[in-house]
């Protein structure tokens, strides 16, 4: 790819989003073309599977603060976990042609991606109960779209500083501590610049915006 993929990965509550648009502002300032993405959900030929998890009852649809929100119980059931995991891929493959391999081949300089392969694996390692979901086949199918020329980021805040910022989190994530910990396990990933949010977000944007050179 002609481009850089710069990817921002983190729990809900780390700060993700606004240091991202934070980047694609100073790109932007800097006259640099970026595209900003939002890679997590991309449903098509996994749409089907999906309504029929919600009729079967695999999925909820609890109300959290005056939202419905979708809760996937696919544990209850392996082979559809794996029919939504696989058809989820096809899906993010799509997206991922559109809104990556196209931009960073024809124009774009720097594509910015708000969650991407990691952050699809940890929410299947939620809803089927796959703690090892790193290892799995699935997990090497999403690493292949991965550029060569890839920087990622992994925001990390501390548990109890996540639940001050965002004191409706154990509402809508019943295992929101599993979650945690998942993403406790990529800071061993040596692919991930490991940026500390706990502070203020204008130091973790200055740390940011050092290893990309932005200064």
């Amino acid at each position: 790819m002609g481009g850089k993929l710069i990817v921002f990965a983190g729990i809900d509550g780390t700060g993700k989003s606004s240091l991202a648009n934070a980047v694609r502002s100073e790109l932007e300032r800097k006259n640099i073309p970026v595209k900003y993405v939002w890679m997590r959900m991309n449903y098509l030929f996994s749409r089907p599977f999906l309504l029929i998890c919600r009729l079967t009852g695999l999925t909820k649809r609890p109300l959290v603060n005056g939202h419905k929100i979708s809760v996937h119980e696919f544990y209850r059931f392996k082979p559809m976990a794996k029919l939504v995991q696989y058809t989820h891929f096809i899906d993010t493959v799509i997206g991922w042609f559109k809104n990556i391999y196209v931009p960073l081949n024809f124009g774009t300089k720097v594509v910015i991606c708000d969650r991407f392969v990691h952050d699809i694996l940890v929410d299947y390692a939620i809803e089927g109960h796959e703690w090892n979901i790193f290892s799995k086949r699935i997990a090497k199918l999403f690493f292949l779209l991965i550029p060569p020329n890839t920087k990622f980021f992994l925001i990390d805040v501390e548990k109890e500083n996540i639940l001050k910022r965002k004191t409706d989190v154990i509402d809508y994530d019943e295992y929101f501590n599993q979650r945690y910990r998942l993403y406790d396990e990529l800071k061993k990933d040596k692919s991930f610049t490991i940026i500390n949010n706990n502070g203020s977000m204008d130091l973790a944007l200055r740390n940011i915006f050092e290893d990309l050179n932005l200064n």
